[in-house]
């Protein structure tokens, strides 16, 4: 007889790796309760919630008490309907939806035909009394029409109370982008906040702070929450920040932007002796639409950024042509190290110099252009940047949807904090050498990337089961 061995090992492998990945959900909840007219409360009742987008809809039945819930919405504009048998149909739509948000709206059902109907046209205030997170949605007009230097979203993140810029002194990486910013939410540490997109991880586990984000086209809107914040968000203590990428719908939309800023058209700052010489221009478009109707949609966003600046002005202390033949006589007295007595006329015998390190600084130190050998010499920092996203929705049945969301973005610069670094550190010979030395051979720099797909499947009871899986990868070098 035959027996087959239980194969639980990969069950609970594949079942803990799908717990893993899940996170917060870029979504909303809509709930609220149905009573008639003599505020008895009306169970069984049917209420449905349809995107008004994609026309993608979801139905739940109100419990023994009238209360209905719709659990993770997709951002969006609803329109929600609810009807029961001996009651008018009732309908009101332009309920709108943000991310993170519980939108509470009650329903009174009047009596009389189902066929019937009861269409709200002014709604009340929509007050969330689900929740005690304090937070706020950075909605996608405020995205659009808020200045941001270098299309840069982040910024508006410091709008938000309890948010304070750190800079990058404390948390310096050179492969840190410079589209990342620092910010302390409710006084954590300025990496203390969990960044998400479209329900996936988006940090940068190597420094513990953001990922590049999406260009501003390319996001639909997100939260922040800087208190009481729920456990299901967890990882970070300061507070949360979740991103929502825009979606398609059935009808096709798109742009294209080209934001130019350059220094013959900017004013000189007081203080300063010439212009910063900058000439950015950032160029783009955005496409969403549908594939089917009604089922599948799509939406992708290009971004590219070319930023050009006059080279700084630096300084190192390097050895002059004489120095490098041996002749220290314009130095203090040097000893031989082999035997500790003084080199005679402060000469090093060049059968005692190393030709390697005679080769190296050759090739990859210049000599001096001013006294004692002073170094004067400028740094480019021209700076590119191109970036992708794209994501797919699509809908199986009324109860089952999958998602999609790509995106990648690659940077490529010289790293000007770097050399000023080791500058500082009083290691400015090795800092330049190394600096050469690097620009030659890194030619390939790694993108930043992050992947979020998922699946829900919503029961007509207030039930749902949805798996998400996501993978990021942080930039692990840069051009320099």
């Amino acid at each position: 007889m035959l027996h087959q061995r239980p194969r639980i090992l990969p069950a609970a492998v594949f079942l803990y790796a799908c717990l893993s990945t899940v996170s917060a959900a870029p979504t909303g909840r809509i709930f609220g309760r149905i009573t008639d007219p003599s505020k008895a409360v009306v169970p069984g009742a049917s209420v449905t919630a349809l995107n008004e987008a994609t026309q993608n809809e979801q139905s739940v039945i109100t419990d023994e008490s009238g209360n209905f819930l719709f659990s993770n919405v997709p951002v969006g504009v609803y329109t929600l309907s609810a009807g029961h048998a001996g009651f008018k149909s009732y309908r009101q739509p332009g309920v709108v939806l943000q991310v993170d948000q519980s939108v509470g709206l009650n329903i009174t059902l009047q009596l009389g035909e189902t066929a019937e109907a009861v269409t709200v046209t002014a709604a009340g205030a929509q007050v969330d009394t689900r929740s005690g997170t304090i937070s706020e949605v950075v909605t996608e007009k405020q995205i659009a029409e808020l200045p941001l230097n270098g299309r840069n979203i982040q910024q508006l993140v410091s709008l938000q109370a309890g948010v304070q810029i750190t800079g990058r002194a404390f948390f310096y990486n050179a492969n840190v982008p410079q589209s990342v910013s620092f910010f302390s939410l409710s006084g954590a540490p300025g990496n203390g906040t969990n960044y998400i997109l479209d329900g996936g991880d988006h940090n940068d586990h190597w420094t513990n702070i953001s990922m590049p984000t999406p260009n501003p086209d390319a996001l639909q809107e997100f939260s922040v929450q800087t208190s009481n914040f729920t456990a299901e968000y967890g990882s970070k203590a300061g507070g949360v920040v979740n991103m929502v990428v825009k979606s398609g719908a059935n009808a096709f939309h798109g742009s294209l932007f080209d934001f130019l800023r350059n220094y013959s058209v900017n004013s000189r700052s007081f203080f300063a002796l010439k212009n910063d010489g900058l000439k950015r221009n950032q160029y783009g478009g955005t496409l969403g639409g549908r594939i089917i109707r009604d089922k599948t949609f799509f939406f992708g966003s290009y971004q590219g950024t070319n930023t050009r600046t006059i080279p700084t002005s630096l300084t190192a202390f390097v050895p002059t042509a004489a120095e490098r033949a041996g002749d220290l006589s314009a130095r203090a007295p040097a000893s031989d190290p082999l035997n500790g007595q003084p080199f005679a006329g402060n000469q090093i015998p060049k059968s005692r110099l190393d030709p390697t390190m005679a080769k190296f600084l050759d090739q990859l130190v210049p000599l001096p252009n001013g006294p004692n050998g002073l170094l004067t010499y400028g740094q480019g920092s021209p700076r590119d940047s191109k970036e992708w996203i794209t994501r797919i929705d699509h809908t199986l049945t009324g109860k089952d949807r999958l998602f999609g969301t790509y995106f990648d973005q690659r940077d490529r610069g010289p790293n000007n904090e770097h050399s000023q670094a080791h500058q500082e550190s009083g290691h400015a010979l090795l800092g330049f050498a190394l600096f050469r030395l690097l620009r030659r051979l890194a030619r390939r720099p790694r993108p930043a990337l992050a992947a979020v797909c998922g699946h829900r499947h919503q029961n007509s009871r207030p039930a749902r089961i949805e798996i998400r899986w996501g993978r990021h990868r942080a930039v692990l070098s840069q051009y320099v």
